[in-house]
This record gives C-alpha cells, sequence and structure tokens, in this order.
C-alpha cells in the first residue's frame, strides 16, 4: 500500500522515469505478493521474512543438505519461476510491460484506499479504509511484541496453508468436519451424511467467498419479468 501512493505520487508529479523504488518487508513471501508489488509499481524487493525463514529451515536440519546461500538462491529462482508463470498467464513476456500495469481487481478495498494508493484500479464492491487497515496492522504489531522474551519467541500460525483450530484462525472451504462427512456420504450413500457436508460448505462458503453473500431470489416470477 506504501509502495502504490509513493508510485501514484512519483506518476503524478511525472517523476517516476527518474527514480526507483525498492521495497524491504517481512509480508511478502507468496507469488502473488511479490507479483501484487512489481504490478503496483515496485522495481526492488527484499522479503527479509522470508530469507531468514528459509535460513532457519536449513540450520533446523539436522543434515545440512543445502548451505543457507544456496536454499535462498533457490527460494529466489522459484519466485521467478513463479512469476514468469503470471506473465504467461497474461499473456506478457517482459517483466517491463508487467511493472506498474496494474492488471488486479481489489476485492473488498474502500475507494479511499485506492484513490490514494492503487488508482485506477477496479474495486467495485468498495471495503475497508485507512483506519480499518491501520487497526489491523496494530494488532499484528502488539500480537509480535506482546512476549519480549527472546527465549520464547514464536511466529504463530493463522492457519494461512493448513487448517488450524481455534477463533482467530483462517477459515478454509476444506474444513476436516467436511470433508470427514463427504466422505462418508460417498463411500456409504448416506444422504444424512452428505446433508451435514452441503450444510458446512454452504456455511463456509457465507465466511469464505463473495458468492456466498447472495441471496437467491426464490419467489421469482421468470415470465412476469421477462
Amino acid at each position: 500500500m506504501a509502495a502504490g501512493a509513493v508510485h501514484q505520487h512519483l506518476v503524478r508529479k511525472m517523476l517516476r522515469s527518474k527514480c526507483a523504488i525498492a521495497v524491504e518487508c517481512g509480508d511478502a513471501r507468496e507469488v502473488h505478493h511479490f507479483c501484487l508489488l512489481t504490478g503496483f509499481g515496485v522495481d526492488a524487493i527484499k522479503p527479509y521474512m522470508a530469507y531468514e525463514t528459509v535460513e532457519h529451515l536449513v540450520k533446523k536440519q539436522s543434515k545440512k543438505a543445502l548451505t543457507v546461500e544456496a536454499a535462498i538462491e533457490s527460494y529466489r529462482k522459484s519466485v521467478n519461476a513463479g512469476m514468469l508463470k503470471v506473465f504467461a498467464k497474461m499473456g506478457i513476456s517482459t517483466l517491463a510491460s508487467y511493472k506498474g500495469a496494474q492488471i488486479f481487481e481489489a476485492l473488498g478495498v474502500g475507494r479511499n484506499v485506492i484513490e490514494k494508493c492503487f488508482t485506477g484500479c477496479a474495486s467495485r464492491i468498495g471495503g475497508v479504509g485507512f483506519e480499518d487497515i491501520a487497526s489491523d496492522m496494530m494488532k499484528m504489531h502488539a500480537n509480535a511484541f506482546k512476549n519480549q522474551d527472546k527465549a520464547d519467541l514464536k511466529l504463530s500460525n493463522p492457519g494461512f496453508y493448513h487448517w488450524r483450530g481455534g477463533n482467530d484462525a483462517e477459515v478454509h472451504m476444506n474444513h476436516p468436519d467436511a470433508m470427514a462427512s463427504m466422505q462418508h456420504a460417498v463411500r456409504g450413500n448416506n444422504k444424512e451424511a452428505y446433508q451435514r457436508y452441503a450444510d458446512m460448505s454452504n456455511n463456509l462458503a457465507k465466511q469464505c467467498t463473495l458468492r456466498g453473500q447472495l441471496e437467491l431470489k426464490t419467489d421469482f416470477d421468470y415470465e412476469e419479468e421477462l
């Protein structure tokens, strides 16, 4: 968001071609994150948290199959390959054509944030503003520094990649209870188990997807409307 605001300001002042934007951040770790940063104008990215995580994983191994430098280089190559795959899907062959192109559609981002940081990006349903984003950032900061004991410093696992229980965990469509009900229904031809699976899936869709917020108009008279 900060990089996008700087990029848009430089564009408005007609200074963008005279400088580069380098971002050092801890939250860029996936290919999509790097694509977003690049697509909104960033020239160079240093994902220090990702590098430190790779270093930690290498040092934790009993058998050192890779050096830290080789592991980080492997991570960088994987990110590069992933970004090239995204470019190819969009019909883009060079990084220069993708950088600053903003070929995204925002979901759940308010107009004031779009106008300031992502000018021209589509955001059809609106969403959170600067106050909401700042509140989330403050909560993350407080959670990270609530325990100052260095012997007990651990990164929390909110369940972004693997399902985790708890009220603060990320909600996934593939909930273990729903999957168990589906398997029970398929293996035993059990209608009750399938109904449990269907009910849980519909409820999870309301929490995870935009389409889950829609309600069907059951009393719609097609002949009268047409």
